[in-house]
């Protein structure tokens, strides 16, 4: 199961008890705590989702002040041990990663000398937001306005509802923003969890509109079901058709590899672990345990350290900005 699946599964509870905590319970404090481990959990499966931990107190702090009532301060000092906590192993992840895992090998995500470059971040959050509904957001948005000015309602009101999901989506898209700008947004792996408040705000925005019309409300719920739902179909149906063909090649490596060498014959593994490496290190781990090859000599230019290093194709692996 990859990363983002679990850690949008540990996610999506860590919402229903962070609901189920700001209302006046006798549970409320044991829905915080089972909320506080779910959210530790889910930092632990992906950096996308350390870094969303900010977005998760900024959400409690403010249903817990809309659900009781009370001033955004009095919602703070109310859970200040809830946010103390997950501010803290936040903190202790992100220590972990700088000063002990470190952050100058492999891997697509993380800062470089490109993250602070202004017209990169524009770049990447540009992608970030039209891969998330931001087109259909904004497309709501003037039909809200324009649905509350027919009813003559406030449009002040109105604004007031929908002000607490754009802040938490400001809040989300800049930590984001920042550890994506790297590689780009890539729509299948790295949408994950920002798009969760873009589709807070998008559902926020047409329930207003179906308080006021409801057909229309109806009528752009099922437009947009249908184009998501088709879109979307496309990208999974590409996706798991190149990992199907990938694990296909690797599946007949192997049986070659078998085939054509005893257990203690020696194998040198040529490839470039920046570029591809979930590849690598299973090709690896299956030599290792499945195959049970112990004599592997790897072979790269895309790491320092490694058997064999040239750095003969390091500004052909430079294209790949990774």
């Amino acid at each position: 199961m990859i990363p983002d699946a679990q850690g949008m599964f540990f996610l999506s509870a860590a919402l229903l008890f962070i609901g189920l905590s700001c209302n006046h319970s006798k549970y409320s404090k044991i829905n915080s705590v089972i909320a506080i481990i779910l959210i530790i959990i889910m930092s632990l499966c992906k950096e996308s989702y350390i870094i969303f931990i900010p977005t998760l107190i900024s959400l409690k702090v403010w249903l817990y002040s809309d659900f009781q009532k009370i001033s955004l301060w009095k919602s703070i000092d109310t859970n200040k041990i809830f946010i103390g906590v997950l501010l803290a192993a936040m903190f202790l992840e992100l220590t972990y990663i700088v000063f002990f895992l470190g952050t100058s090998g492999m891997g697509y995500a993380g800062v470089d000398n490109k993250t602070l470059d202004l017209f990169a971040i524009l770049r990447t959050s540009k992608d970030l937001l039209l891969q998330s509904y931001f087109l259909p957001t904004i497309i709501s948005i003037v039909i809200l306005f324009v649905t509350t000015r027919l009813t003559h309602r406030s449009l002040l009101v109105t604004l007031k509802k929908i002000i607490p999901f754009i802040i938490l989506l400001f809040i989300s898209l800049i930590p984001q923003t920042l550890i994506y700008t790297k590689s780009g947004i890539i729509a299948a792996f790295y949408l994950f969890p920002f798009i969760l408040i873009s589709t807070l705000l998008l559902s926020e925005i047409l329930s207003l509109i179906s308080d006021s019309f409801k057909w229309i409300g109806i009528l752009l719920v099922s437009c947009l079901s249908f184009i998501l739902i088709f879109n979307q179909s496309l990208l999974v149906w590409d996706i798991y058709s190149q990992q199907s063909q990938e694990k296909q090649y690797i599946n007949e490596l192997m049986d070659q590899i078998e085939a054509c060498s005893e257990k203690s014959d020696p194998i040198l593994v040529v490839l470039n672990p920046k570029i591809r490496y979930e590849v690598s290190d299973a090709l690896q781990k299956v030599l290792r345990i499945v195959k049970h090859r112990e004599q592997l000599f790897i072979a790269t230019y895309g790491l320092e350290g490694s058997l064999f290093y040239s750095d003969k194709l390091a500004d052909t692996e430079a294209i790949w900005s990774f």
